[in-house]
């Protein structure tokens, strides 16, 4: 598949963005990123080789946010980082920010949650338990 060169710059843009600016501008990138990856306007392909950065970005925002971002948000941040663990690299990237552990006690925080009105926290679990699940396998079957 042909790069398209200005809707990854843009990522790498957005990815800044999450880094470093205001918390209602880095909610926007993770979901303007979402978008883009949902209607195949850039790749996990493109982002595991030119962005390796973008999953460990999404994982101190979910950390810093967990408590206090969007549920709605925090999903669409895992769903990212889901598509890049379905590459082999981009599960060895995973690896290297120590999603598994981050996964696990973040699977077991959202199981303590007593409130849970509309199944956002299910959902959310369920995306991080699918990562968990990818690495698991994949990590079992690397030679």
């Amino acid at each position: 598949m042909k790069i398209n060169e200005a809707a990854f710059e843009q990522v790498v843009i957005l990815m800044k963005k999450i880094a470093g600016g205001i918390d209602e501008v880095k909610a926007r990138s993770i979901n303007n990123i979402y978008t883009k990856i949902r209607a195949k306007i850039i790749t996990t392909e493109q982002i595991i080789t030119k962005c390796i950065q973008l999953p460990g970005v999404l994982l101190q925002w979910i950390n810093e946010h967990q408590r206090t971002g969007s549920p709605m948000t925090i999903k669409k941040a895992f769903i990212i980082l889901l598509e890049i663990a379905k590459q082999r690299k981009g599960v060895e990237i995973l690896n290297s920010f120590g999603f598994l552990e981050f996964g696990m006690a973040y699977v077991k925080n959202l199981k303590d949650k007593k409130l849970d009105r509309q199944g956002q926290y299910k959902e959310i679990r369920d995306v991080v338990e699918g990562i968990i699940a990818v690495i698991v396998d994949f990590n079992g079957v690397r030679e």
